[in-house]
């Protein structure tokens, strides 16, 4: 197997992304019931430091999904992560790589007049993995999987989702 350098050391790096989020379904306590989320969107912007084969950055991101027909609501995650990540270069252009986050997230679950309406900060983490390719030393797009969940609170289990994103 070729190892082949996948960007000078300390450089900065900017990231624009989005993604398709399959929510998990949730507990909620105060009513006994289950919130079945429907399939929503993530997006967000990442700016950080590559140091060769590691990255640290900062991720701010959106999540969003809705089940408004049961009466549940729409769900909203705004986040603010710190992130890690390996990778490791393979035939000249493409990465693989694994990261981990953890930082704090805003959720918002809107109901409809007459139930409950929550809105929480809550600590959230992140597991992703996923391919790239490098066109150039600047420019480069990447394909992947990223797992997130919340912490759970008394009044609703965790977020949980699992999400195809494009970088």
């Amino acid at each position: 197997t070729r190892h082949v350098e996948i960007s000078k050391k300390n450089t900065y790096y900017f990231q624009i992304f989005s993604g398709f989020v399959m929510p998990n379904n949730a507990h909620i306590p105060l009513e006994n019931n289950v919130a079945e989320y429907d399939n929503g969107y993530s997006v967000g912007a990442v700016a950080g430091i590559d140091f060769g084969n590691w990255r640290m950055s900062m991720e701010l991101s959106h999540r969003s999904y809705d089940n408004s027909e049961s009466g549940k609501g729409h769900a909203e995650l705004n986040n603010l992560m710190m992130n890690g990540g390996w990778e490791i270069g393979f035939w000249d252009s493409n990465v693989f790589y694994l990261g981990v986050g953890l930082g704090p997230s805003l959720v918002k679950i809107q109901r409809p007049p007459g139930y409950w309406s929550y809105n929480k900060n809550l600590l959230a983490y992140q597991l992703g993995t996923g391919l790239g390719h490098r066109f150039t030393e600047s420019l480069s797009v990447r394909f992947g999987y990223k797992y997130f969940s919340t912490a759970s609170t008394s009044d609703f289990d965790p977020h949980g989702s699992h999400a195809l994103e494009a970088v």
